[in-house]
């Protein structure tokens, strides 16, 4: 980050109704500018710079601090556990992080995890996807792994938490609801409806995703059923939950908050989802269900994640 030294406070926006007011930043501009991972921990934010520090930032009042030594230069992953903070290197290792000073252990076999495209953390468990589609599960504390269903997840773009299933963002924009314990999976929506989708976050129960043309949509996980927020989250990298604030870190090193509509107040009302269907300019609204749990690649558009 271009800092100095201090902490800093910032003015904050809070957003009613059923959009994100206009963005304020948080702090400096273009202090986050170098960030290359981020996550958050019992309600502040870690991100990682490519020089390797380790920053915390208290969300409420913009304050920051650094954390430990610039040791983080080639993580590649950051998540966050119970009690610490894991990294996922780019040579495939993972590490455990003390969140208080930066202090670090090795957890398991070096390479372990090389090619890991998307990880999240699920009840206390890291799980991974590679570039062969695999999925894995890994117990953080000693580093124990062991594979989970079929290789069905090589499109895997972004992987989240959500409840008691994994909820993944394919290449092409589909939905997919995992069952942790097998693997098995069913798609949630319509495929492709989150086509270009570059970064994402669970907040509540709600998945927020920003396009790359700056569109930042709500989505029901469960149902796939989605709304238009807000189209002011242009250069988005990373979306951060903060309780039931949306925080948003963007590529010109912009911090902003934003806090998301009540999902019980957008959903649609009764007729409007017959309504979409014949309105153009209700179109990507519609509301979409997968009924029943299908399995193998049935039609084009129905295939594997």
């Amino acid at each position: 980050m271009h800092r100095k030294t201090g902490i800093f406070l910032a003015g904050l926006v809070i957003a009613t109704g059923l959009a994100i007011n206009a963005k304020t930043p948080i702090g400096k501009e273009s202090d986050w500018a170098n960030t290359i991972a981020a996550t958050v921990f019992k309600g502040n934010l870690y991100t990682v710079e490519k020089g390797g520090e380790l920053y915390m930032t208290i969300p409420s009042s913009g304050a920051w601090k650094q954390i430990g030594k610039p040791d983080f230069a080639n993580t590649l992953f950051l998540l966050s556990l119970q009690d610490k903070l894991m990294s996922i290197e780019k040579d495939g290792s993972i590490f455990l992080i003390e969140p208080a000073d930066g202090a670090w252990r090795q957890s398991g076999k070096t390479g372990d995890w090389v090619g890991t495209i998307a990880a999240a953390v699920l009840n206390g468990r890291l799980y991974t996807v590679e570039q062969s589609g695999t999925l894995y599960v890994t117990t953080p504390s000693d580093g124990i792994w062991k594979k989970i269903g079929a290789t069905d997840f090589a499109n895997t773009l972004i992987l989240f938490a959500l409840k008691d299933k994994l909820v993944s963002i394919e290449k092409d924009g589909s939905i997919y609801l995992i069952n942790p314990m097998d693997g098995s999976w069913r798609r949630s929506g319509k495929a492709g409806e989150l086509n270009e989708t570059a970064a994402g976050a669970i907040c509540g129960a709600t998945l927020y995703t920003v396009s790359t043309d700056g569109t930042l949509s709500a989505t029901d996980p469960e149902t796939g059923t989605r709304r238009t927020v807000n189209t002011d989250y242009s250069g988005t990298t990373f979306l951060l939950p903060v309780g039931q604030e949306l925080y948003a870190i963007s590529d010109s090193g912009n911090l902003s908050l934003g806090s998301p509509a009540d999902p019980a107040k957008s959903a649609p009302a009764p007729g409007q989802a017959k309504q979409e269907e014949t309105n153009p300019a209700l179109a990507g609204q519609l509301t979409f269900k997968f009924m029943g749990q299908w399995k193998g690649d049935p039609a084009e558009l129905e295939k594997d994640p």
